[in-house]
């Protein structure tokens, strides 16, 4: 499992917005248990993509982290996959080919 170790502080409301435009983007849900960890996966639409691709890295770390946090922390998982219309994403700065865990954005 991928789990981000940078240091970022990250602003509420950005951390907000991004969580709204998200929400309306999501394709399907799925809740997935094994050995005592949860994961979620999700699978968006394209919008997300355009989103992460209009972004450096640094904007791209803030809105995964924005995403990842807010839903592992609202489904009470462990783990978070995703993809794109059902293939992994590549950005350009990440492949998202591994499940991540929480971002640690507070230090």
């Amino acid at each position: 499992y991928v789990v981000y170790k940078k240091k970022y502080k990250l602003n509420d409301e950005l951390m907000e917005w991004v969580a709204a435009y998200i929400t309306g983007n999501v394709e399907a849900v799925e809740k997935k248990e094994e050995k005592d960890k949860v994961c979620l996966v999700l699978d968006f639409n394209d919008k997300l993509a355009d989103l992460l691709y209009s972004c450096g890295t640094s904007g791209e770390y803030v809105i995964m982290a924005s995403i990842v946090n807010t839903y592992l922390d609202a489904y009470d998982a462990d783990f978070f996959e995703f993809t794109i219309n059902g293939e992994i994403f590549e950005s350009g700065h990440v492949i998202y080919d591994e499940p991540l865990g929480f971002f640690n954005v507070n230090n």
